[in-house]
């Protein structure tokens, strides 16, 4: 670069500029390395005095979208604001994808100007700033951010885990962003009555199906007056403005002991709960989650992932089949220690309610059940 620079070329050169946006690049991830997140004026000063050159107001205006990309992930929240989509799925800086939320098609658009380089390092510093811990040795991160009233779901896989070397990043509007209404007049008596009569229910469906919103939905049918407990490993539900004074919010984090689900689900039996919220069923929780039913407690609610209400309760027993300290037990006493205390299962797809089942007990290993909606 200083080459160039003792070399008198005109500013305007091109090879120059393209030579001045990498030196520019390079100080900037310098810093980033470092986690001094430095102002772009002190950037510009810095990089001024050592090449010995005033930079025009055009090549600032161009180095601050370099800065604002990396350091303000300007090109990710834009997108985010402007876009209509359920999904946005960037697999490296060239290219993204977008999942409509209307029409549920996929389309391929070119970044343009931005890099795999740029694109990496600006997730570094969205990490950084959120207090999210990824990077080479811990290259999975999911958590959940809001920009202008809108809440999202972002996860990184690091390049060190992918075949072509490149950061994937997923972003996905949360449900509390769609508000989408799932009760109709129709049905809305039903699923008021079994709120209010504190059924135990599981909501089950595939990934994006609505089972949070759902959830949600199912919250604000709760009387104010009742203490609810949430347990999530990802803080997600949104809860109804009425529960604010009435609700009890804990984000487990298996990093520091005794914060997992399975040790939030043995608090919460003694914070005196009118109800149990456990945002998603799929480990050492479930066994928690279903003695708790068996033990007395009404009106918990949880989500789990399956292609069909039925397949829900197969699912459910095969997890706590599975996490089970007893698994010499006879599977039958499994089966009724797990259906014996649900009372429904909703299932969703493609954000409506396909299906609902009312648990009516085992039979040897299976459930027992009826169809009380089907669509």
């Amino acid at each position: 670069m200083k080459n160039i620079i003792a070399s008198n070329i005109n500013l305007d050169d091109q090879l120059f500029f393209n030579e001045l946006q990498s030196y520019f690049r390079q100080k900037l991830y310098f810093q980033v390395d470092r986690n001094n997140f430095i102002s772009f004026d002190e950037l510009i000063k810095m990089i001024e005095l050592e090449l010995k050159i005033m930079f025009t107001d055009t090549i600032r205006s161009s180095l601050f979208d370099i800065y604002l990309n990396n350091i303000e992930q300007k090109y990710l929240f834009d997108l985010c604001h402007e876009a209509h989509f359920e999904e946005l799925i960037f697999l490296g800086g060239e290219h993204y994808f977008f999942k409509n939320a209307t029409d549920q098609k996929s389309a391929q658009e070119k970044m343009g100007i931005y890099s795999s380089q740029d694109f990496e390092k600006s997730l570094e510093v969205l990490c950084i700033k959120n207090g999210i811990d990824w990077n080479f040795q811990k290259p999975f991160a999911s958590f959940n951010l809001t920009y202008k009233t809108n809440a999202y779901r972002f996860t990184i896989i690091h390049r060190s885990t992918t075949t072509n070397q490149k950061t994937h990043l997923y972003i996905r509007k949360s449900n509390q962003s769609m508000h989408q209404s799932f009760l109709t007049p129709s049905t809305d008596a039903f699923y008021r009555d079994m709120i209010l009569q504190k059924k135990n229910i599981l909501i089950a469906g595939a990934t994006g199906s609505g089972k949070t919103s759902l959830l949600t939905e199912f919250l604000s049918l709760v009387p104010a007056s009742e203490h609810i407990i949430t347990l999530e490993d990802t803080h997600e539900i949104a809860i109804p403005s009425h529960l604010n004074k009435s609700i009890t919010q804990l984000v487990s984090n298996n990093k520091c002991s005794g914060k997992s689900l399975v040790d939030y689900c043995a608090y919460a039996l003694r914070m005196a709960p009118d109800r149990i919220v456990l945002g998603e069923l799929r480990s050492h929780e479930v066994i928690p989650f279903i003695l708790s039913m068996n033990t007395g407690h009404n009106g918990m609610m949880s989500t789990i992932h399956a292609n069909s209400a039925y397949d829900a309760l197969l699912r459910l027993h095969t997890l706590f089949s599975l996490y089970s300290d007893n698994q010499k037990l006879n599977p039958e006493i499994f089966a009724k220690l797990i259906f014996g205390n649900l009372d429904y299962v909703v299932f969703l797809k493609d954000k409506k309610i396909k299906e609902v089942i009312r648990v009516l007990g085992a039979q040897k290993e299976l459930p027992l059940f009826e169809r009380v909606i089907f669509s």
